[in-house]
Parts: C-alpha cells; sequence; structure tokens
C-alpha cells in the first residue's frame, strides 16, 4: 500500500527529486574543488603578506608614484594582488602589480618568484642585486636561500623566513619587528 501526504501533491515529487539530484551532483562538484579552493586560499594569505612586508623594509626615498610587486610568471598570486591593490595604498603611494615574462624582469620594489619559477632564482638574484628589490619565494626547498623572505606552509599555515644575506645584497634592511615574526633567520 502506497503511502500518501495530504499536504503534498504529486506533482511536487518530480521536484523534489529534481532537487535532490542537482544537490547531490553540486555537492561532488563542491568536494572535487576544495584542493583547489584551498590553493587559492593559500594564495590570498600570501598576497597579504606580500604587500604587509612593505610596511616592515626600510626604503630607498627615493621612489616613483607607485609601489611595484612584480610576479614572474603565470601565478594565481598575481589576481589576489590586484584585488588588495584596487583598495590599499602602501606608505600613501597606491600599490601597482605588474606580471613579468620569466626571462626578463623588469625592476619592481617586490620580486615574487612562484614555486614554477624557482628553477631560475638565482638569475634573478644575481639581476637584482644591489638594486633595493626585495626577492620573495616560495620554496621549502634548499634554493630558497637566495631569497631576502621564503614563505612556507608548515602544518597547514603560511609562515615566512628571513635570509638576511640575501637582504644585505639586495641593500635593504628589514624591521626587526618582522624578524621577531619569522620561523626562521638564515644568516
Amino acid at each position: 500500500m502506497k503511502k500518501t501526504f495530504p499536504w503534498v501533491s504529486f506533482s511536487v515529487y518530480p521536484f523534489l527529486r529534481t532537487v535532490l539530484r542537482t544537490l547531490l551532483i553540486a555537492s561532488f562538484f563542491l568536494i572535487g574543488t576544495s584542493a583547489e579552493k584551498d590553493t587559492i586560499d593559500e594564495y590570498k594569505v600570501k598576497a597579504v603578506f606580500l604587500v604587509n612586508f612593505i610596511k616592515y623594509v626600510d626604503w630607498p626615498s627615493s621612489y616613483d608614484n607607485s609601489f611595484k610587486i612584480g610576479v614572474i610568471g603565470k601565478s594565481i598570486i598575481t589576481g589576489n594582488l590586484k584585488e588588495i591593490a584596487e583598495f590599499k595604498k602602501s606608505n600613501s603611494r597606491p600599490l601597482e602589480i605588474l606580471e613579468y615574462d620569466s626571462k626578463r624582469p623588469v625592476l619592481c620594489d617586490i620580486l615574487f618568484i612562484p614555486n614554477s619559477e624557482m628553477k631560475r632564482i638565482s638569475k634573478f638574484a644575481k639581476d637584482m642585486e644591489g638594486k633595493k628589490v626585495l626577492i620573495v619565494s616560495e620554496d621549502n626547498n634548499s634554493s630558497s636561500h637566495l631569497a631576502g623572505i621564503n614563505l612556507i606552509k608548515t602544518k597547514g599555515k603560511i609562515k615566512f623566513e628571513v635570509n638576511e644575506a640575501a637582504l644585505k645584497k639586495s641593500g635593504l634592511k628589514l624591521s626587526s619587528q618582522l624578524s621577531t615574526l619569522a620561523v626562521s633567520i638564515n644568516q
């Protein structure tokens, strides 16, 4: 014997089946993209780190109108930085986010080198030496010693290492406040 519910008409059942089927399919898509969402969130955090590093570096007094953050190659962080740049200024200067070809980076204030470009970090470090450019990498390997600051992921959290030797070569000095927040300081 078939149960019927007087408050639900039979025409609602197909609608409910369609809704449940749609929710089930959508949940599979959401589960499948959770790793991608983690990556996007990771780069949002890294973008905030990059912008906040500006406050803790002794920059030279002669500057253009804007503060330039360069990103080597294609990286998710570029979009996140552009979002921040729309409403944020640094030391009363607008932020300008530039995407550089991996073969020819142009001078900027901060140069971000994503994992995909880490094989060229020694070239970038040599090209930027003494030009007051803060090189920031995102590498958990030994090649990160060429960057002034290295963003690392530890136990699901973004942290950073400071390399004083690389900073000295670049001609920049970090605030002691930032150095105390670093996971490690390499000299």
